[in-house]
């Protein structure tokens, strides 16, 4: 782990603020269910409750299987050679959903490219994938889940 000072500021009312975070997590950690479903990156501001997610450049490798996620809100890519897989998200949520890509083993393309036609035949531009098993890809939103037939 890897702590750094962030400054941050409530999109709802403007209140300013320092926060510190890690940088840096391995899997394995008590907190991997807290970056799979993102709340590692929520923050309720002390001001006026709001929830929001707060973005700031972070590294989640997991060993096992051999990837590092980057979330780089820039979209800058760290030089990176200890792992076969190194991937990139600019959001919290799209990071989250990386995560949960890479930890079932499923290629990051393959995966955006469907969940890219399934927004555009339905019209649900905020589905992210969720989990994957027997022949099925099931993706959510706040609408709820949605399942298709892998094509793959």
């Amino acid at each position: 782990m890897k702590e750094r000072m962030f400054d941050m500021e409530c999109p709802e009312c403007g209140h300013s603020f320092q926060i510190r975070r890690d940088t840096l997590l391995s899997a394995g950690s008590s907190r991997d269910e807290m970056i799979r479903s993102g709340a590692w990156f929520r923050h309720r501001c002390s001001r006026c409750q709001c929830v929001f997610s707060m973005v700031h450049p972070f590294l989640y490798r997991n060993h096992v299987r051999g990837y590092i996620a980057v979330l780089s809100p820039e979209g800058e890519m760290p030089d990176i050679t200890e792992e076969k897989t190194v991937a990139l998200a600019r959001d919290p949520d799209a990071f989250c959903e990386l995560v949960r890509i890479l930890d079932q083993g499923q290629d990051p393309d393959r995966i955006c490219r469907i969940r890219d036609v399934v927004r555009q035949k339905t019209g649900r531009s905020a589905l992210r994938y969720e989990t994957a098993g027997n022949g099925v890809l099931w993706f959510f939103d706040a609408d709820g889940s949605l399942a298709i037939r892998d094509p793959g």
